[in-house]
């Protein structure tokens, strides 16, 4: 991000003076074959970047769904540095065409705030997820629906996710347990001739059981969760 920020600061100053002036520096083969040798590498990192980014996403989740803000940096910022190297051999090419600088300024300028934008992006994206954006909609969906799938939870009346880093997931589960599931238990050890003496002790060592039951299986189902709580109502 910081290298976005120094180039969005110096680039206009290059486009203003040219307005200004009407003087364009003349480019060297070297600095030509620099540019290309750039926006080669570049170009094969933007791809090694995308195809691990894309690897890494879940089934039928979308790009920008992506926490990680390391790989959506480089992404960002490679695919920021190949325009911006296409933008200037545009912009210095039309000047060599026309004989207009306003050609180059003009490029110059949009350069910059190519570079604006993407720090802009990516400061607002890291930002997010350091005061605690929530989790993909999806996330909490798979939480909701393992939830409701077991007989002993009546209710599953609020999740609540908080992203805490790219893999570092908090989520609150809200419930209502299924008291008929409960009773289904207990006379099930009283036709075993197996029931407890005191009831309320073994409701609530079913209920604790129960409860990291389910916070063993969502951790398993998505990884990233790496604490739950679990509220019972």
């Amino acid at each position: 991000e910081l290298m976005l920020v120094v180039g969005a600061v110096l680039t206009p100053r290059h486009g203003i003076e040219t307005i200004l002036t009407g003087h364009v520096p003349r480019l060297s083969m070297v600095a030509l074959v620099v540019m290309g040798f750039a926006a080669v590498g570049e170009t094969y990192s933007l791809v090694v970047v995308w195809r691990r980014m894309r690897a890494g996403l879940r089934a039928g989740a979308r790009l920008r769904d992506n926490r990680d803000p390391i790989m959506l940096g480089l992404l960002v910022e490679n695919g920021a540095d190949i325009l911006g190297v296409m933008l200037a051999f545009a912009g210095y090419g039309l000047y060599m065409l026309t004989g207009n600088a306003l050609w180059d300024a003009g490029f110059s300028l949009a350069i910059a705030a190519l570079l604006a934008g993407s720090s802009l992006f990516l400061i607002n994206r890291s930002r997010s997820l350091i005061i605690g954006e929530a989790a993909p909609a999806e996330i909490e969906h798979d939480v909701i629906r393992a939830v409701r799938a077991r007989r002993s939870v009546a209710e599953v009346r609020r999740v609540v996710t908080v992203m805490r880093g790219p893999e570092d997931i908090g989520c609150l589960i809200v419930l209502r347990w299924d008291s008929e599931w409960f009773g289904a238990k207990w006379q099930a050890l009283a036709n075993g001739q197996g029931r407890p003496s005191a009831p309320v002790p073994w409701v609530f060592a079913l209920a604790r059981a129960e409860t990291e039951s389910i916070k063993e299986e969502i951790s398993v189902l998505v990884p990233a969760i790496t604490q739950i709580d679990i509220e019972i109502t």
